[in-house]
């Protein structure tokens, strides 16, 4: 099943990443 959250928490590892790289 597709769990929003998860998703969510995906996207904010994705930002932290994108954030330490700049």
């Amino acid at each position: 099943p597709y769990d929003p959250l998860q998703w969510s928490v995906d996207q904010v590892l994705h930002w932290i990443l994108w954030v330490m790289k700049e």
